[in-house]
């Protein structure tokens, strides 16, 4: 999947009220740390992307429960808009 600017995240994100905007730095975070993943992206499908992304943060201890759910939020949020935009162009 091609991945989208996260300018338009932020504007798909606001314009339907799905998170605070308060908290929308931190989605975007979980966001940009889930692209930076390096994870082999070439031969696993997207849902394998996200569960291992989510297991490795599960396995880090420095990752508090209620921070795991917000990431599970955000790039679901994101493959949403990404799935989205395929129908539109």
């Amino acid at each position: 999947m091609q991945y989208i600017g996260l300018e338009l995240f932020e504007d798909f994100v606001r314009s339907r009220n799905l998170v605070d905007d308060q908290h929308l730095p931190y989605y975007i975070n979980w966001i940009l740390r889930f692209l930076r993943s390096e994870f082999d992206r070439e031969h696993l499908s997207e849902n394998d992307l996200l569960q291992c992304y989510s297991d490795q943060l599960a396995r880090d201890d420095s990752v508090q429960d209620w921070q795991l759910r917000q990431n599970e939020n955000g790039p679901m949020i994101f493959r949403i808009l990404c799935f989205a935009l395929l129908f539109l162009v």
